[in-house]
């Protein structure tokens, strides 16, 4: 009973699927005419649309932090990514300190944080490296850009005095591990070899602060908060590209809506002589 269920099941999904393609067929046969005007109307608005297409250039840099949190580097570079979306590259050209014609050829800049998501609506407080993707008409427009972006993240009014109050907080910190450090040295010294436990425990310690020295003076050598990772490399692509994505996403539009609209026509018109 189950096997011949099945059997009759497959037979009218194949009779379905062998109707609703006739039916294709019949309606665009028919209405053959709405085909074209689509052709005409698709082909002619693309046309004169493709005209302004040009190529571009995409680069992605990436930069680490020491200090403050990735969603203030996020608002400032948000503020960038507005002026080139408010077609304002004047203003951009002087907050970034480059040339105008240079501002010009930029076209979007996005940050974004290691998971992809905008570095804006970053609240987090890990410390990991952030992204710019930069788009431009030309290649040019990439050289030097990230010292540029570096020197507009690294020198804002409030950033310095903020550095020196964390320096101050990391070198009290520094000096706290130095004593800590000397003072577990003493008793490592009075610990003999035959209390290996607790000698362990002692060496372990040590080396947990000695870690912690070098991250906190490797911390107050940064006397900039942002630094460069990986430097921008210009991927082009090229108008062809543009077009030929654009014609395969329009060519499925297209099939959809002279489908639809001429199925949509014969049944309307069975109906009407039913």
């Amino acid at each position: 009973m189950e096997t011949n269920s099945f059997v009759v099941f497959l037979n009218q999904t194949l009779v379905f699927y062998k109707n609703m393609f006739s039916l294709f067929l019949r309606s665009i046969r028919n209405y053959w005419y709405i085909s074209l005007l689509a052709l005409i109307l698709f082909g002619s608005f693309y046309y004169f649309y493709a005209q302004s297409i040009k190529g571009y250039f995409t680069g992605n840099a990436s930069f680490t932090f020491s200090y403050l949190n990735k969603k203030v580097y996020g608002d400032r570079l948000l503020n960038l990514q507005q002026l080139i979306e408010k077609g304002d590259p004047s203003s951009l050209a002087k907050k970034l300190k480059i040339h105008p014609k240079t501002a010009v050829k930029i076209q979007g800049l996005h940050a974004k944080n290691i998971a992809g998501s905008p570095l804006h609506e970053d609240y987090t407080e890990e410390k990991f490296p952030f992204y710019i993707e930069v788009i431009a008409t030309d290649r040019a427009a990439f050289e030097g850009l990230e010292e540029h972006i570096l020197h507009y993240l690294n020198h804002q009014a409030f950033d310095s005095t903020y550095i020196l109050f964390e320096q101050k907080k990391l070198r009290k910190k520094a000096d706290l591990l130095a004593v800590q450090f000397k003072q577990i040295d003493s008793l490592r010294q009075q610990i003999s070899l035959a209390q290996l436990a607790k000698y362990s425990e002692t060496m372990s310690l040590l080396e947990s602060i000695a870690n912690q020295q070098v991250t906190v003076e490797k911390q107050l050598q940064q006397k900039e908060s942002i630094s460069l990772l990986t430097q921008f490399v210009p991927l082009h692509t090229s108008r062809k590209e543009i077009i030929t994505k654009h014609v395969k996403k329009l060519s499925i539009l297209y099939l959809i809506l002279v489908l639809l609209s001429s199925v949509f026509l014969q049944l309307n018109f069975k109906q009407q002589h039913d």
